[in-house]
Parts: structure tokens; C-alpha cells; sequence
């Protein structure tokens, strides 16, 4: 049988949740089996997952993961750490179009977002710790300009 669910969000959180070009929320479609779509309304952003209920559950699990990657802590899985840049890195850091963070993401494996504060750039990681650590380490040669 087919269930249809919605998840409501912060607004703030359709960015992350549809991901580079659409890719993380091709992610959570591909993975999970189900139909997902974003709508963003001015409160906030709704999700709505249509399948069965194993695949309508664990598009939700992902969508979560994604979403609150705290939710375990900044050990557990999902955890996330921050690395202070300087604003004038930024650039580097992104790229063209966004095609050096796409570039990080992929090699490393791990989520990374850039969040921008009027008094300093955090750089935050996401994912298993592992991946976490080979994102630090290419996102400080990127800075130290060893990668190119």
C-alpha cells in the first residue's frame, strides 16, 4: 500500500535538504524508493514523501540525518565539527559555481556547508567522523593553497 507523508521544516532547511544541484534530496529518492518534494511556502518548508511505508520511513530517517546533523552529538554519526575561516577564503573554499565544495564533498565524503556570520566564516562538516577528517584536511590545503 502507498502512504503519502509531509514533514514540515525550517525554511532554512530546504537548502540543505534538496542539496548541490538537487543532489542530496536525488540521494534520499534513489536510496529510500520513494517520491520526495520540497515545496518552500514563506513559514517554512514542507516535505512530501509518497511510497510504501519502509520507503517513506527511511526517506524521513535520511531527510532527519540531513537535516539535524547534531541530533547524535558531535562524536556520533552524523556529528558535525566547524573549522573558522578567514571571509576572504571563502571563495576558494566554494569555487567556481560551487564546483571546488562539490569537489570537497565528493572526495572526502562528508557534507560540508559554509555558513557566513557578520563577524567570522564557519566552514561545518558533516558525516562519519572519518569522512569529517579528510574534509578538514582538504579544506586546510585549499587554504594553505596547496590545492588548486
Amino acid at each position: 500500500p502507498v502512504v503519502e507523508e509531509h514533514m514540515e521544516l525550517a525554511r532554512h532547511a530546504t537548502g540543505k535538504v534538496i542539496g548541490t544541484k538537487g543532489q542530496q534530496i536525488a540521494e534520499v529518492r534513489q536510496k529510500s524508493g520513494s517520491q520526495v518534494d520540497v515545496d518552500k511556502s514563506p513559514t517554512g518548508c514542507r516535505v512530501r514523501l509518497v511510497g510504501t511505508q519502509d520507503q517513506v520511513d527511511m526517506a524521513k530517517a535520511m531527510i532527519n540525518a540531513i537535516v539535524a546533523p547534531t541530533a547524535e552529538g558531535a562524536e556520533g554519526v552524523g556529528g558535525g565539527e566547524y573549522l573558522e575561516i578567514p571571509k576572504s577564503a571563502v571563495g576558494r573554499v566554494i569555487g567556481a559555481g560551487g564546483s571546488r565544495i562539490q569537489e570537497l564533498q565528493e572526495k572526502s565524503g562528508a557534507k560540508i556547508d559554509i555558513d557566513r556570520q557578520p563577524d567570522r566564516v564557519l566552514v561545518r562538516f558533516s558525516g562519519f567522523p572519518e569522512n569529517i577528517a579528510t574534509a578538514k584536511a582538504l579544506v586546510t590545503e585549499v587554504l594553505e593553497g596547496k590545492l588548486r
